[in-house]
C-alpha cells in the first residue's frame, strides 16, 4: 500500500471503497443498534495519512482483523442460536457472507501464537509465506535446514 505511482492510488481507492461498502452493509444491518453502528464506522475508519507509514497502516489493519474477526465469530454463533428468531438468525448469516467476502481483502497474514500452530503453518506453507508471529510481528517461513 505505500508508495507512490498509479498502482498505489487505484489500490488506495480500491481500499477505500471496499471499507466504505463494508461499513454501509454492516450500518444497514438491524442486527446493530445506532450506537454499534457508529462504533463500526469508527472503528474501520482509515485516515489517508496512515497510508503514507507502512508499519502504522499495517498495524491498523491488523486491528481491523482483529476486530472484523470478533464480529465474524459472533455472528456466526447467533446464526446458528436456535434461541433466535428465524429472521434474526437470517440477520446475522448475511453479516457473515458479508465478512467472510471482506476479510481476505485485508491481505492479514495468518497469525500464529504458538509453535505448534507455526510447526502446523510452515508443515503445509512454502518458504516465503508471511505469516504475523504473536499476531503482530511479521516474518515469513524459512525453507528447509
Amino acid at each position: 500500500m505505500g508508495g507512490v505511482g498509479a498502482d498505489v492510488t487505484n489500490a488506495r481507492t480500491r481500499f477505500s471503497g471496499d471499507i466504505r461498502e463494508l461499513v454501509k452493509s454492516l450500518q444497514n444491518s438491524p442486527v446493530y443498534a445506532q450506537g454499534e453502528r457508529a462504533a463500526i464506522e469508527n472503528e474501520l475508519n482509515v485516515e489517508p495519512r496512515v497510508f503514507d507509514d507502512p508499519e502504522k497502516l499495517r498495524n491498523k489493519l491488523i486491528g481491523i482483523n482483529t476486530f472484523l474477526t470478533k464480529r465474524l465469530a459472533d455472528a456466526q454463533a447467533n446464526a446458528t442460536n436456535a434461541n433466535l428468531p428465524v429472521e434474526q438468525r437470517k440477520d446475522h448469516a448475511k453479516i457473515v457472507t458479508t465478512l467472510q467476502n471482506f476479510l481476505p481483502k485485508l491481505g492479514i497474514p495468518e497469525q500464529i501464537y504458538t509453535i505448534k500452530e507455526l510447526e502446523r503453518f510452515t508443515s503445509v506453507n512454502p518458504a516465503g509465506t508471511p505469516f504475523l508471529w504473536n499476531g503482530t510481528d511479521l516474518r515469513v517461513t524459512k525453507g528447509a535446514q
